[in-house]
């Protein structure tokens, strides 16, 4: 749906909800947040993979920034601060994204050609303050969310490796298995 939307309608009014990803030194680099990963800021969100592969994202089309003046060495070097300053629990659906991320990594990299606008329109857009307080209003809801999966898996692998151990471990003192399986995904 949201490829649909971008294609037709988003696109053309600067509003498009895209991933982003760089491509440097044959690797394609992004920034994303793990559901399990809120009180964890030594994980990093920079993830790189083949160009043009990532496995949660349908490959849309390339645009060449130019090449950086800097050899690899000092290319290595942007990308472990960029793994440093980017952790994964700072994702943010509006304000730290792969756009936001992508943006700073070409910056930084110091590319000639400018970041193009039309893939920050969906961010850009999301910070006007009434849109950013819903999203943020939101965001917090979904980061809630996940921790409590979180919990809730951890509390079921306990519970199965108790009885895998010879346990008790069962279903009657375990975390409220009705519950959780009614808000899964």
């Amino acid at each position: 749906v949201t490829g649909k939307l971008n294609e037709f309608v988003l696109r053309g009014a600067n509003l498009g909800a895209f991933h982003v990803g760089v491509e440097v030194m044959g690797e394609e680099w992004s920034f994303q947040g793990f559901h399990d990963a809120w009180d964890d800021d030594t994980l990093s969100g920079v993830v790189h993979n083949a160009p043009k592969a990532h496995s949660a994202y349908l490959y849309r089309e390339s645009i060449s920034l130019g090449r950086t003046p800097y050899p690899e060495d000092s290319i290595d070097a942007v990308i472990d601060a960029m793994m440093d300053d980017w952790p994964a629990n700072s994702y943010h659906i509006v304000s730290r994204n792969c756009v936001t991320f992508a943006e700073e990594f070409t910056h930084a990299l110091q590319v000639p050609e400018p970041f193009p606008a039309w893939v920050r329109g969906a961010v850009d857009a999301g910070k006007q303050p009434t849109l950013f307080a819903v999203a943020d209003y939101g965001w917090s809801w979904f980061k809630w969310y996940c921790r409590k999966q979180t919990e809730w898996e951890d509390a079921d692998a306990a519970v199965a490796a108790a009885a895998t151990a010879g346990g008790a471990g069962g279903g009657v003192g375990s975390h409220g298995a009705g519950f959780h399986a009614a808000l899964a995904p």
